[in-house]
């Protein structure tokens, strides 16, 4: 394979409480919910993205990413588990504590995530200096390291520029220098020794290289998240060596299939691509087979019609649907099995938790099956992360956020009753069984524990992480439990 190809053009296509706290026995106020009346769209629900991945970086402190309490069991799911060890503060030290206040790791760490698949994050500082450990709930250190940390969807990890699986066995080769770039099964890698660049898969596999000509040059990919109604997943190479070249090629394989050319080419999305002249016109091609199988007209796009064709127009106009699975163009209107209103592409979260946002003339809902478990009356429907509300569903207290006008509900998941939060700020939940939001009148900060069903009330500041919550009150930080119940006091 070429990788240094020539410039081409349009057609190159290969409970106890402290003074000022209150500890509420009951639900929030319950008030009726009030009901208020392109191009390619991944049609997205307006409900918040929920990363399914946990994520542990460099500098960690005591309240860095919730998502550390998730558990991996396989791709694209987690396991959120509430007797996860709770890190706690003594005289400038971090520990560990059960969910009953016992220490269970004793302070010595300058600082601590919460267990990640019975893994934590520490750092410490001896007479190497700083450095960070990976330690699991027995404290035995696993490995160490100096700059990076990032888990990725599969249980690898990304440790200072190198990949090593969930055994901590090392994966890459030490001659490159390993980067996540938000892709989480698409890693970037660079190869010092002989000036290149290319791509490597989660697992290690290094499926595409790039030499470059100067010393200078760089590169950067850029695709879509994978899905699963396409067999194979293109991206676009950008390479800024003696000139800026942009090519496509298959993901999976590393084959080119659009040469490199100085036309600038942008990824759109479902394996689409835009490519630009020197005039700035530009078309768009449909990659599938490895191979460009479809060709806008000039400044015309490619747009969705519903899981099985895409559609655009010819020179005249006229409209034609394009095959999503072979690429091949017809005029008369498709008879697919699915439409854009009864089938929909899945996000990671509808995978994960076998629910599917839905959206009517009425509102935002939810659906369980052919089940509607909230109905279509909201503004605004958020939803947990998925590992909580999996927990939380599995002891039948499962619960969406809703917003209608400016106002923000607890809505009960099965019964689609609601109760009022009284604020209109959005609350904070994160990967956690707490949900936190300020009184709209007397501005409090309130945590509420969707485990208790009980809330507790701050003054000054409340934070709170996947099973516990810490409120600061007259110099004093209280640590509490999924169940409200006073569990450590530090000073």
């Amino acid at each position: 394979m070429d990788n240094n190809m020539e410039p081409n053009n349009f057609n190159n296509a290969s409970s106890e409480v402290q003074p000022q706290q209150q500890v509420v026995n009951s639900a929030p106020v319950q008030q009726p919910a009030q009901n208020n009346k392109k191009k390619k769209s991944k049609l997205v629900f307006i409900l918040i993205p929920i990363i399914l991945v946990v994520i542990a970086a460099v500098g960690i402190i005591l309240f860095k990413k919730p998502s550390d309490s998730a558990t991996t069991t396989k791709k694209g799911e987690t396991k959120f588990d509430i007797n996860a060890y709770i890190p706690f503060q003594k005289n400038a030290l971090y520990g560990y504590m059960n969910t009953n206040g016992k220490t269970v790791i004793e302070p010595k760490y300058t600082s601590a995530s919460a267990f990640v698949d019975g893994n934590a994050v520490v750092s410490v500082v001896d007479e190497t200096g700083f450095k960070y450990q990976i330690i699991d709930k027995k404290g035995k250190v696993k490995i160490e390291y100096k700059d990076d940390y990032k888990v990725l969807p599969n249980g690898n990890f990304i440790i200072d520029d190198s990949l090593y699986s969930n055994k901590y066995k090392k994966l890459s080769d030490d001659k490159y220098k390993v980067k996540y770039n938000s892709y989480d099964d698409l890693l970037e890698w660079t190869n010092d020794s002989d000036n290149s660049w290319g791509i490597m898969n989660a697992e290690g596999k290094v499926v595409y290289t790039y030499k470059f000509k100067t010393s200078s040059g760089y590169a950067s990919v850029d695709t879509d998240d994978a899905e699963e109604r396409f067999k194979d997943r293109y991206c676009m190479v950008k390479v800024t060596d003696d000139t800026t070249t942009y090519g496509i090629i298959n993901c999976n394989t590393g084959k080119v299939v659009y040469n490199f050319t100085e036309n600038r080419i942008s990824e759109d999305n479902y394996n689409t691509f835009v490519i630009y002249d020197e005039n700035k016109d530009y078309v768009e091609v449909y990659v599938v087979g490895d191979k460009v199988a479809f060709t806008s007209r000039k400044n015309s796009s490619i747009y969705t019609y519903d899981s099985e064709y895409f559609y655009s127009y010819d020179d005249d106009y006229n409209r034609l649907y394009i095959s999503v699975a072979t690429g091949k163009t017809q005029t008369d209107t498709p008879q697919s099995t699915t439409s854009s209103t009864s089938k929909k592409d899945l996000s990671e979260w509808e995978k994960a938790t076998g629910y599917e946002k839905i959206t009517s003339v009425r509102g935002n809902g939810l659906i369980s099956g052919t089940k509607v478990v909230v109905p279509c009356e909201w503004d605004r429907l958020s939803t947990l992360p998925a590992s909580v509300h999996n927990y939380l569903t599995s002891i039948n207290k499962g619960y969406v956020i809703g917003k209608n006008g400016n106002m923000y509900y607890l809505v009960n998941i099965g019964t689609g009753e609601s109760v009022s939060l009284n604020t209109t700020g959005e609350p904070d939940y994160s990967d956690s069984v707490f949900i936190k939001y300020t009184n709209e009148a007397t501005k409090e900060k309130i945590a509420y524990s969707l485990i208790a069903g009980k809330t507790i009330t701050s003054k000054n500041s409340i934070e709170i992480g996947p099973n516990y919550i810490v409120v600061k009150e007259d110099g004093k930080k209280q640590y509490y439990n999924s169940n409200l119940k006073l569990i450590y006091t530090e000073e």
